[in-house]
């Protein structure tokens, strides 16, 4: 978890004497410390069966899947995330499970962005760019950057690059934005 994808497997058996279908589900618990629900579904698989034929079903839960929003951005946590497949949401309906752990957690990014309400055509303005790290593992190589409207010029005017932002900092990048003089 948290960097890597994690990859289930199970296999679905139909012991019936007609062919048939049935859906798997895959839910993902969240570690109680998320305050998230107890399961959401992560992934499912309609899976038509022969009478007395099985088949494996693979399923990928993503690093992305583990995220949650909280505290201004996205984040993750640290801790034991139990996975659950069945064919329905009803926890007695989902007999398979495991759980994996993640260590450590990245936690909360997020980026702000401040600038003036409006623009002057050909004066210059300032914005600034600010990354919020949270979590308990530091950032490495981190650029802070900013995009304008065609024809509108950019310049950095304070570091852009940190090659590391601890845990609970914030790092910000201030930039002089000039739109064109005929800007409307």
């Amino acid at each position: 978890g948290g960097v890597t994808a994690i990859r289930v497997s199970a296999r679905v058996s139909n012991v019936g004497p007609v062919a048939g279908a049935d859906v798997a589900q895959l839910y993902l618990g969240m570690p109680a410390s998320s305050g998230q629900p107890p399961r959401v579904l992560v992934g499912f698989r309609r899976v038509m069966l022969a009478s007395r034929a099985s088949k494996v079903v693979h399923f990928t839960i993503t690093p992305r899947q583990e995220w949650w929003w909280g505290h201004g951005g996205w984040t993750e946590s640290a801790g034991t995330y139990r996975v659950y497949m069945g064919d329905s949401s009803a926890l007695a309906n989902l007999p398979l499970r495991g759980s994996y752990r993640m260590r450590r957690s990245i936690g909360s990014r997020a980026v702000t962005v401040s600038a003036p309400k409006i623009f002057k055509p050909g004066a210059r303005a300032e914005v600034s760019v600010t990354l919020s790290a949270g979590g308990t593992e530091t950032l490495g190589e981190v650029n802070l950057g900013l995009k304008a409207p065609g024809r509108w010029r950019v310049t950095p005017f304070s570091a852009v690059a940190q090659s590391k932002v601890a845990a609970d900092k914030a790092v910000t990048a201030k930039f002089a934005v000039t739109p064109p003089s005929w800007a409307v």
